[in-house]
């Protein structure tokens, strides 16, 4: 994946490649789900992480999605410690609204 920082009022709109292959599994199974509430989502589906996902997260918040609608949204699986540091708003082409929850483990 490429990253590049920008600042100032849709400066992300470039196209950004993302990696063809993220990938071996890694050893590490998380909780998966999403659902389009705020409520918190339980599923009894694991999903195996691959390449750098180390962390397993879980988010609750509102977003704008490119094409401009706004939802809210949970939703639980893999990330790599990075992406949890940086924090879900960070995402490509996702605006965040407001945070409801946001959990790396």
């Amino acid at each position: 994946m490429n990253f590049k920082c920008c600042s100032g009022k849709n400066c992300n709109t470039n196209n950004y490649e993302m990696a063809a292959d993220p990938g071996e599994p890694n050893g590490r199974v998380c909780p998966s789900c999403f659902n389009n509430t705020m409520e918190a989502c339980t599923s009894e589906k694991q999903i195996m992480c691959r390449g750098p996902e180390d962390k397993c997260f879980e988010y609750r918040g509102r977003v704008k999605t490119p094409d401009g609608v706004t939802d809210d949204y949970v939703t639980k699986g893999c990330a790599s410690h990075i992406a949890c540091d940086l924090g879900y708003g960070a995402l490509i082409g996702v605006q965040e609204i407001f945070q409801v929850f946001f959990n790396c483990t």
